[in-house]
């Protein structure tokens, strides 16, 4: 597995948590941009763990935009 597949499959995802959203892009804020609330982006993370299995913490605040999310797992799995 390398980042450009995980960097894929986070896309899928968001874009399946984020109504009515066609593109998403790397830089997007999850928030701003692509209308995610905590709930959706605590709920995005857990689909990570259970996806990769990985445990991701504490680290909802850190993660403002789907790169943020993509660089978290990546982190997590050693994968560059």
């Amino acid at each position: 597995m390398d980042k450009q597949e995980v960097r894929e499959k986070i896309s899928a995802l968001v874009k399946a948590k984020a109504e009515g959203i066609s593109t998403v892009n790397l830089e997007d804020n999850l928030r701003n941009a692509l209308g995610l609330d905590s709930i959706d982006i605590f709920e995005l993370m857990l689909e990570c763990e259970n996806l990769y299995d990985i445990a991701l913490g504490e680290s909802a605040d850190e993660v403002n935009t789907v790169q943020d999310l993509t660089d978290l797992v990546c982190a997590k799995l050693k994968v560059n």
